[in-house]
């Protein structure tokens, strides 16, 4: 096989794994090392062929035109592939292992499923495929990778959800919390939602059974499934379950989605409410008027998905009337609750500057309602957040 070390394909995931990086080479598309290792395998069928295989200029412009090889193309930095042999025996050294791991047949030795970077072929080699694997190498490895992830055009790529994803330890972390022996969901429930995810996002994961017989806790479990998920996916199984009616006020649930949100919300697919702080804490507090709380959750879950920006501001709306109408104990509608808040307003001890401020948004943001929600369809998306946040305000101040 080879006198240095081998590394197949689930090595070679695992190194990508531990090391934070992408699962694959994320410059593929970019990388002329990658590039030339292409070239001679093609310049080695057509000389076997006794064809031109003409220039590699002539093969990468090729490349080029036909979509494989675009962009600004990353230079190979450092000795280049190269290839040498004859007839009966040729080898190849520092070539792409990417190329080898997983387009083998475009490398003209056996690679026996490992990420090769130097091997050859020999016709008296005694082994069935008459092939050596001399040695493997990972993409964090390549010189080219290194030079390219400390550029502007790196940088800008991973502000992209392309190269961003979510470090190992972040997602033991969350393993850790939302599957707790003590206060996490159980074995059985992880393993249905999972399923659900799986089938969801058509991706395989490990541990699809309950009981979980085959492994050692349910963290374990719960991590192995997590990594088996794109990144984006990643975000958002883990928002998901934060807001999980039976883990979401746990402290450590909430330091978690805090953390999620500062550290990664580049991943999440769905609109960024300026305010999660507030809405997280209206969402606590609310949870003592269920009434209100019901539609209240449903207009953020809809605002989260980017759908219905119209019913979403009318679930805000009627929330915050079943709020007005138990702390002020009467079955008034919105606008005219104003006279009879001022009263709560004086023994809650609001100054009478933010109490007629307070009105007086109210009363606009009734008018709002009645005008282009409540009795028409005719949302400004663009003022969609500036609603949810005004409503936030209006709701924490009340219950403050």
């Amino acid at each position: 096989m080879g006198k240095d070390r081998t590394i197949d394909r689930q090595q070679y995931f695992t190194i990508s794994e531990k090391g934070s990086y992408a699962k694959r080479c994320p410059i593929l598309h970019l990388c002329e090392r990658r590039a030339l290792t292409l070239f001679w395998s093609y310049w080695h069928d057509c000389r076997m062929l006794g064809k031109d295989a003409g220039t590699f200029e002539q093969y990468k412009q090729r490349l080029l035109n036909s979509g494989e090889l675009e962009g600004e193309v990353v230079p190979i930095t450092g000795e280049e592939p190269t290839y040498a042999g004859g007839n009966y025996n040729w080898i190849l050294s520092k070539i792409c292992p990417e190329v080898s791991l997983f387009d083998s047949g475009k490398v003209p030795f056996h690679t026996f499923g490992l990420a090769a970077t130097s091997g050859s072929y020999d016709k008296y080699f005694n082994n069935d495929h008459k092939s050596i694997v001399h040695d493997c190498g990972h993409f964090s490895e390549c010189a080219e990778y290194n030079r390219y992830v400390n550029t502007r055009e790196f940088n800008n790529l991973k502000n992209n959800n392309y190269m961003s994803k979510i470090s190992h330890s972040f997602l033991s972390y969350a393993s850790d919390v939302l599957a707790d022996t003590e206060k996490g969901l159980s074995g059985t429930q992880l393993v249905k939602f999972f399923v659900a995810k799986s089938v969801d996002y058509n991706v395989d994961i490990p541990h699809s059974k309950a009981p979980l017989t085959d492994v050692a806790n349910k963290r374990t479990a719960f991590l192995e499934n997590l990594v088996q998920f794109a990144p984006a996916q990643q975000y958002l199984i883990i928002d998901e379950l934060t807001d999980h009616e039976k883990l979401s006020k746990i402290d450590a649930v909430v330091a978690l989605k805090q953390k999620l949100i500062e550290q990664y919300s580049k991943l999440s697919t769905e609109p960024v409410i300026v305010d999660h702080e507030l809405v997280q804490q209206v969402s606590h507090f609310l949870q003592k008027f269920p009434t209100a709380y019901k539609p209240y959750s449903s207009g953020i879950e809809k605002f989260k998905a980017n759908l219905y920006e119209r019913n979403c501001l009318d679930d805000l709306r009627l929330s915050l009337e079943l709020l007005l109408k138990e702390l002020l104990s009467n079955n008034k509608s919105l606008e005219n609750q104003i006279p009879e808040l001022g009263k709560y307003q004086q023994q809650k001890g609001l100054s009478q500057e933010v109490t007629n401020m307070f009105n007086k948004l109210l009363d606009y943001y009734s008018k709002y309602q009645n005008n282009y929600i409540k009795h028409n369809d005719k949302v400004n998306g663009d003022e969609v957040e500036f609603i949810i946040n005004l409503t936030n305000t209006f709701m924490r101040l009340l219950t403050k």
